[in-house]
């Protein structure tokens, strides 16, 4: 093998690395792909490649960002520990949830949660490093074909379960937590919501809205078989449906819509593609049909969506999307005002620290709980600068833009950059289509301009 193609083999082996590790499993209490993208950067860096990366000025900024937050959130979390504090916990829920003293756990955890972001980064910038320039257009599309396969195989591992959850649960358990405590995977699935390998509703929710903007750039872009974009599109679908996550109709299905509307300036899907594309969802629709009512006639799969219209009868849009989180008087709308009025109370500026809540239902409250108003202000400003580096006129620029959207839009019900697995899919996602986005153009002085 030549020296170009050895280069070439390293950088698409490391991109389809990241993406398959995120599906592993478990490997007691921690996960596969933690194991996996931390050996793998080791690796990396004792081979030499972790010294040749090269950071811009931007980069640079969102990178120091986020790595204040955790700095914040680290020095809380270890004063806290001196203090023997314990986590913030709803009264009503105590019975279900004791309060419990921050530890070594939750601090270890939450340096992970920051962390492995990193790791991620590190390992796509060398991707890019070894790969061409004029290949890395062709990285972005092999990672986003390997992150769509691995969504539509855990629409089909979901619905097995849905089908067969005496025989599938011993096999799902490796893909679920096991703290000890109550398993929210087998609690979401006792209300009909399968994620599959995911641990949680919201998780699947966020993975599948990022499966559609992903299926949306390949099929504006006319980009891989059209019989396989027709395929891929009603096994989304399946997995969106079987979680029941509101992110999947809060950012998934619309900003996949705002995606197929906005102007593209690189390559173009043919009539004839995107023919071939509806002619195959429809007939994998005709063939689903059936099946469909089998299941639903086996279970109470329409439970979750029967509540959602009676809560959009009963109070505002925004407050069903978001499950009563934003702009409603429920009980997960109070739980969230009661989190913020006792960060509020004890640390308004700098937060609490890691393991602080015992729960988090948005990302806007985990960080305010980590870091106070400070880590807001600088988490914020994480995500424009991102946001302002995808507005070039590039199709990779768009992605990313979409993309950082839903962060900001699932971040109402689920802090998406640190969630299991699907952190991990969507930073490997941006951080491609950065490194394949050109900056934007300088604009000239009016002095030099042509009249």
């Amino acid at each position: 093998m030549t020296y170009r193609g050895r280069r070439l083999m390293t950088g698409f082996s490391a991109v389809g690395l990241c993406v398959f590790l995120a599906f592993g499993p478990y490997l007691g209490p921690v996960r596969f792909e933690q194991v996996g993208i931390y050996l793998s950067l080791v690796a990396l860096a004792f081979a030499g490649s972790l010294g040749k990366l090269t950071l811009h000025r931007s980069t640079m900024a969102v990178i120091g960002l986020w790595l204040f937050i955790l700095a914040l959130a680290t020095a809380n979390t270890m004063a806290a520990m001196q203090a023997r504090e314990t986590a913030i916990t709803v009264p009503a829920f105590t019975l279900l949830d004791l309060p419990s003293a921050i530890g070594l756990k939750n601090l270890f955890g939450g340096l992970d949660n920051f962390l492995l972001p990193m790791a991620v980064i590190a390992i796509v910038g060398i991707a890019c490093q070894r790969v061409p320039e004029d290949q890395r257009q062709r990285l972005l599309d092999a990672g986003v074909l390997a992150i769509l396969i691995c969504l539509c195989l855990n629409s089909l591992f979901a619905l097995s379960i849905a089908l067969q959850p005496e025989r599938l649960l011993p096999v799902a358990s490796y893909f679920w937590p096991s703290g000890g405590g109550p398993s929210v995977a087998l609690a979401a699935l006792a209300q009909q919501r399968i994620g599959g390998a995911f641990n949680q509703p919201g998780e699947a929710g966020s993975a599948y809205s990022l499966g559609l903007i992903l299926w949306m750039y390949r099929y504006r872009n006319g980009v891989g078989r059209p019989w396989a974009q027709g395929v891929m599109a009603p096994l989304l679908l399946l997995g969106a449906i079987l979680c029941s996550s509101k992110i999947v109709f809060l950012a998934g299905f619309p900003l996949a819509l705002i995606y197929y509307f906005l102007h593209s300036e690189t390559r173009g899907v043919t009539r004839r593609y995107r023919r071939t594309v509806f002619l195959v969802i429809a007939a994998c629709f005709a063939m689903a049909i059936p099946a469909a009512l089998v299941v639903l006639s086996n279970g109470n799969y329409l439970t979750q969506f029967s509540l959602f219209m009676d809560s959009l009868r009963s109070g505002s849009l925004l407050e069903a999307l978001t499950g009563g989180r934003v702009g409603g008087g429920s009980s997960e709308s109070s739980v969230l005002t009661f989190y913020f009025d006792e960060i509020m109370k004890k640390s308004p500026l700098f937060g609490l620290g890691f393991g602080s809540l015992s729960a988090y239902d948005s990302a806007y409250i985990h960080i305010l709980a980590l870091a106070g108003l400070v880590g807001v202000a600088a988490y914020l400003a994480m995500l424009a600068i991102v946001a302002y580096r995808f507005m070039a006129p590039s199709e990779p620029a768009r992605l990313g833009l979409m993309i950082i959207v839903m962060v900001v839009l699932a971040g109402t019900g689920m802090p998406v950059l640190v969630q299991n697995r699907v952190g991990s899919l969507v930073i490997f996602c941006l951080a491609l289509a950065w490194k394949l986005t050109p900056p934007l153009p300088q604009r000239s002085p009016v002095s030099e301009a042509v009249v």
